[in-house]
């Protein structure tokens, strides 16, 4: 009888114990999903466009536009320009909150000849300012021990601040 009740609660513990480890995977789909809702409310939006002033240093100059919907912080898209190439990136906000950031990098074939030979994306995907995943160039999702310091560079850097 006892070896009976083993063998049906054993398997069923099992079970258990996977579904839980799958429900941070779920949970982690359901907020990049959720990300991906406000991204597209936030694009599809008429907002209010304010110029703001470059806060990073740039060899060929930069500009920053900042998007309100009322008072309320949207988005900030910064793009820098350099000899050799230029980055773009686009923030976005959930409340007062990062939520997610579109970085974007193109590289020159010569300086300053504007003639793009490489393009390089990032996406980077954030939660209670904790980055919760980082998709590569390649579409693929990077390893979670590098996102702490990606994750302090961002939320570090000027613009957003």
């Amino acid at each position: 009888m006892i070896r009976a009740f083993i063998f049906i609660l054993l398997p069923l513990l099992s079970i258990g114990t996977y579904g839980q480890g799958g429900a941070v995977q779920d949970s982690t789909e359901v907020f990049i999903s959720n990300i991906r809702a406000e991204y597209q409310k936030i694009n599809s939006s008429k907002l209010r466009v304010v110029d703001a002033e470059p806060q990073d240093e740039s060899s060929e100059g930069g500009e920053v536009k900042k998007y309100y919907d009322g008072k309320r912080l949207r988005k900030i898209v910064a793009d820098y320009a350099g000899a050799i190439g230029k980055t773009m990136w686009e923030y976005y906000f959930s409340g007062e909150e990062l939520c997610f950031v579109y970085e974007v990098a193109y590289t020159y074939d010569r300086p300053m000849s504007g003639h793009v030979i490489k393009k390089e994306e990032n996406r980077y995907y954030f939660r209670h300012r904790q980055m919760i995943r980082w998709i590569d160039n390649k579409g693929k999702i990077k390893d979670k021990s590098l996102c702490a310091d990606k994750a302090r560079e961002i939320l570090n850097d000027k613009d957003i601040r």
